[in-house]
């Protein structure tokens, strides 16, 4: 008898994960990003929910963006 597994797979096997890089770190995110995709790694350090736009801090370990 085999049993179906409720767990998520390991990152390394999900595709979506593989190909993900970041563009930079958060602390060195400046105006030579203007007019382009950015792609980040971080945790939520802070949510504020400012009467329905909500602002979302992200970090990492060079520093913090909005």
């Amino acid at each position: 008898m085999t049993t179906a597994s409720t767990a998520a797979a390991p990152a390394a096997a999900r595709p979506e994960f593989k190909t993900a890089s970041r563009t930079d770190y958060c602390g060195n995110v400046s105006e030579k990003y203007l007019d382009q995709t950015v792609t980040l790694m971080g945790w939520a350090s802070r949510r504020r929910d400012h009467g329905g736009v909500i602002f979302i801090d992200l970090r990492d370990r060079e520093g913090l963006v909005q």
